[in-house]
């Protein structure tokens, strides 16, 4: 595990590693330009490179040591899980995700129990489909007198645009949890305009009942060489709809371009909407 500049992060922990491209959002995908980097490096002689370098970033790989960090941390973080993967991918089996979602479960429900803070474990998935499947198969599996400890374990999913908003956030609210949970859509890179329903319509919002069962809205920008710029209308009409419907929203950062289209730098672009920074976060009880 590693601290990360990751806005809504603290660390990131990675027992999975390794990824392939499932839509337009993964083109210039982050995690594969560093992996693929480091992997050319170990290729071209750097001896000491770190063993999950010596593959391409196409070869998913399970790190199963890595599962016993969680219960070495001390103080409660905010772990972005999987940064350099995704935890849904096919080549992993439904047990090794139960595994580690059971990891995760396990951590949290020994530190309340001890009168510690819990840590909040972050996932993300462009695989909603499967993550709903296997993350309803995990809950169903506990029984009724014993409920996980759900709430600090978040679930949410990219969407890039309209069409991945119409095909992942269904499965995203599809998850049937015991208790109250936090699902959350993280619109980066935000190529195109997203309309979630949730201004001047019907309470539910456009995936029935999305105004009451979304936590976060996370919106950002494309960083790196071949970035594509996030129109400002674009991130504007997902904080109005957020600020409507009483959901917490997060503005990552504008990537390449500023506010006003010119390619700046990530840097220089920074992470102000209209003159000022949103943190916000859900609340858990």
């Amino acid at each position: 595990m590693s601290k990360t500049k990751i806005e809504w992060a603290t660390h990131t922990w990675n027992p999975v590693v390794g990824c392939s491209k499932v839509s337009e959002g993964c083109r210039n995908c982050y995690a594969e330009r560093i992996h693929s980097a480091r992997h050319k490096g170990w290729r071209e002689g750097w001896e000491n490179a770190p063993k999950q370098y010596h593959r391409p970033f196409e070869e998913v790989q399970f790190y199963w040591h890595r599962l016993h960090e969680p219960h070495t941390w001390r103080k409660a973080r905010r772990v972005f899980c999987c940064s350099m993967s995704d935890l849904f991918h096919s080549s992993l089996l439904d047990s090794d995700i139960i595994t580690l979602l059971n990891t995760m479960e396990d951590v949290n429900a020994n530190r309340i129990h001890g009168g510690k803070e819990p840590h909040t474990f972050i996932v993300l998935t462009k695989r909603a489909e499967r993550m709903r499947e296997v993350v309803n198969s995990w809950l169903r599996g506990f029984e009724l007198n014993r409920l996980p400890q759900i709430q600090n374990i978040w679930f949410g999913v990219s969407v890039e645009n309209q069409e991945a908003a119409d095909e992942r956030i269904p499965h995203l609210l599809d998850i049937s949890a015991p208790a109250p949970i936090v699902r959350f859509i993280s619109a980066e890179p935000l190529l195109g305009p997203v309309d979630l329903g949730l201004t001047g319509t019907a309470p539910g919002g456009r995936y029935e009942p999305v105004g009451n069962r979304l936590s976060w809205i996370i919106v950002g920008g494309e960083t790196g060489v071949d970035a594509r710029q996030m129109r400002p209308e674009w991130a504007r009409n997902l904080r109005d709809q957020a600020v409507e419907a009483g959901i917490p929203f997060f503005f990552k950062q504008w990537g390449e371009y500023d506010e006003e289209g010119r390619r700046v730098g990530r840097r220089k672009a920074g992470r102000l909407l209209d003159g000022r920074e949103w943190n916000e976060f859900p609340e858990v009880e």
